[in-house]
């Protein structure tokens, strides 16, 4: 029993030694075959890891340059189209519209891939400010240039730009000569007076430096009489300048209009109701400027006449200083008609002054010794007012 025993605890010793010896080779070889197979499968997720990233990158490089060419926003895919653009601004830089916009002060260049000229396009587009008036020069600065590169959804960082901090902007002039505007206004005159060219003439009150700057372009001027603008005398048109058909700027012209013309004069003194004679009277010739509005021009409108008032010898003779010959002579008899009822109803009367046909005189009714007012028909009648 007792060697039973013994045999059984040797064999038992032995097994233990050799499960040890067993865990022992385990622990040794598992992890070195384990590092293998990780070491493996790390190789092939990492090739799939950079085949897909590869994949993205280029579909996502396509999907930018197109989104670039369609919306063009700051920071997006804009900004990738914008790394190579260069801008260069000099300084001082000339313009020729009102609006200043990038294009007309920079040189736009460089890549911008597929879309170049469209990026192009729409940074030369860019408003930067108002012009200055022709011939007059503003300043601008790069920081406003760079304020509206962004406000147009550009990046200028992502820009060359080649400018100076302060920007001398200029805007190119026309110049419209003073003797032109006259020239014009005195065409005007002349079209549009009721006088002869050799009767009158046009003297346009514009000096010799009074020319007009305007912007470049088609340059024509038009003239036009004022509320105020008379054809005689110192007077006034309005002038516009039209740049390209679009008017530029309108304003005043003073002239003066001189207008020698024959006059029917008073060769004497006149006195009143004195019958005029074609002696009494000369023509002369007269600035019109200076004469009444209803200066006589013809002899044959006023001899004959009688005149309404005393006319001095060499004074201009005017139509309301002349009236047609009395038909009826104070004292003389006359027959005053009525109208009553729509019958004329006649009495005797006496003309207590001179009256022409047409005139308003004073008659007295002889029967009822009533004074009236008349007007004159005829030598012998007058008719009750």
């Amino acid at each position: 029993m007792a060697g039973a025993n013994a045999r059984y605890g040797r064999g038992l010793n032995k097994a233990l030694i050799l499960a040890a010896a067993l865990v022992a080779m385990v622990t040794l070889v598992a992890p070195m075959f384990l590092e293998s197979c990780l070491v493996e499968v790390d190789a092939a997720d990492a090739a799939d890891a950079a085949t897909a990233t590869a994949t993205a990158t280029a579909a996502g490089a396509a999907d930018g340059a197109d989104k670039a060419c369609e919306t063009g926003g700051a920071g997006g895919p804009a900004a990738q189209t914008t790394e190579r653009v260069r801008i260069e601004i000099p300084s001082p830089a000339e313009v020729r519209r009102a609006v200043i916009r990038l294009g007309d002060i920079a040189s736009i260049g460089g890549e911008a891939g597929d879309c170049a000229d469209d990026v192009a396009a729409r940074l030369r587009n860019i408003e930067i400010g108002q012009a200055p008036l022709p011939g007059q020069e503003r300043t601008l600065s790069l920081a406003i240039v760079r304020v509206r590169l962004r406000q147009a959804g550009f990046d200028p960082d992502d820009m060359v730009i080649i400018s100076p901090t302060t920007i001398v902007v200029r805007t190119r002039a026309a110049t419209v000569a003073a003797n032109a505007i006259a020239a014009a206004v005195r065409d005007f005159i002349e079209a549009k007076m009721p006088w002869g060219k050799r009767e009158a003439e046009v003297a346009v009150l514009l000096g010799p430096n009074e020319d007009v700057l305007v912007p470049e372009g088609e340059v024509s001027l038009e003239v036009e009489a004022l509320p105020t603008t008379r054809f005689i005398g110192n007077t006034s048109v309005k002038v516009t300048v039209l740049v390209g058909g679009t008017p530029y700027r309108a304003f005043p012209v003073r002239l003066r209009v001189d207008v020698a013309k024959a006059v029917v004069v008073a060769a004497r003194t006149i006195q009143r109701h004195e019958t005029i004679a074609s002696s009494d009277v000369r023509i002369e010739t007269r600035d019109l400027a200076r004469m009444p509005q209803d200066v006589v021009f013809d002899l044959a409108a006023v001899v004959g006449m009688r005149a309404s008032h005393t006319i001095p010898a060499g004074r201009p003779v005017a139509g309301s200083s002349v009236e047609p010959l009395p038909v009826v002579r104070r004292g003389e008899l006359v027959t005053i008609e009525a109208v009553l009822a729509g019958v004329v109803v006649a009495s005797p009367g006496e003309a207590l002054e001179d009256g022409c046909e047409g005139a308003r005189i004073r008659v007295r009714n002889v029967a009822s010794g009533t004074i009236i007012r008349a007007v004159v028909i005829s030598s012998k009648v007058v008719r009750a007012i």
